[in-house]
């Protein structure tokens, strides 16, 4: 049963995304950018999490692969269901982790392509405001949806794991790892794992979504100017006049 779940892995790295003239113009535009502008920086560190959260998530689906690959060439071995065990769920929950980043990022910087810039260092952190509550909204609801397909597995390879240690073609509980197969129970913890991360990670992202709309970040304009007004004799008063004005 472990051994079945070798399809995920190759199944997403056969849908995996290929290198295209696309692509390659897109990356073109992204180094042209200006570096040193704020939103362009927060657009790539934005891209950088998602980048290592997804090369870390395929780092462990190629292991496992690899190890299947190996394990059907020598015919069968029972440590290579603890491998699929681990492999899997935890290269799902960093696939999932760093998909709200990757496709914020991508957004961000096709936005970015597209457009003049902000007229103003105020009209950036705007936006850079923005695109951060975009990418939480983004990490809540994909953390969300992952902790249930998740649970859901995890449900699933436990009914599945505990039907076949009932018919006893596991092998004998006690007897140690070479008599008795206990992958399918790491899978499970594994899945559960792996769902608790996922929907850790949304509520963490919805706190900050929530402490954002709530009690926002201010950033206020501080003026000061002169003024003229009448006096009861006749002649004129000049004065100073402060003004604060909130911008977001």
């Amino acid at each position: 049963m472990v051994r079945s779940l070798l399809v995920l892995p190759l199944l997403l790295l056969v849908l995996a995304p290929r290198p295209a003239a696309a692509q390659a113009d897109f990356k073109a535009a992204v180094a042209a950018l200006d570096p040193l502008d704020p939103a362009v920086g927060y657009a790539l560190s934005v891209r950088q999490e998602g980048n290592l959260l997804l090369g870390a998530g395929a780092g462990v689906f190629g292991l496992t692969v690899l190890t299947g690959i190996i394990d059907i060439a020598q015919g069968g071995d029972v440590w290579s269901n603890y491998t699929f065990a681990v492999g899997v769920p935890a290269g799902l929950g960093l696939v999932v982790a760093g998909l709200p980043a990757m496709l914020s990022a991508r957004k961000f910087l096709d936005f970015y392509i597209g457009a003049d810039g902000p007229p103003s260092q105020l009209a950036r952190l705007k936006l850079i405001r923005r695109w951060r509550m975009d990418l939480l909204q983004l990490k809540r609801d994909t953390g969300l949806f992952a902790s249930a397909f998740l649970g859901a597995a995890a449900l699933v390879s436990g009914i599945v794991w505990g039907a076949r240690d009932a018919k006893g073609v596991l092998g004998t509980p006690g007897t140690g790892f070479a008599n008795y197969d206990t992958s399918g129970g790491l899978l499970t913890m594994m899945f559960v794992a792996a769902g608790g991360s996922a929907a850790l990670t949304g509520l963490l992202a919805h706190i900050e979504l929530d402490g954002e709309l709530n009690r926002p970040h201010r950033v206020y304009e501080v003026g000061v100017g002169p003024t003229v007004s009448p006096r009861h004799d006749g002649e004129l008063a000049v004065g100073l006049q402060g003004t604060l004005t909130v911008r977001f």
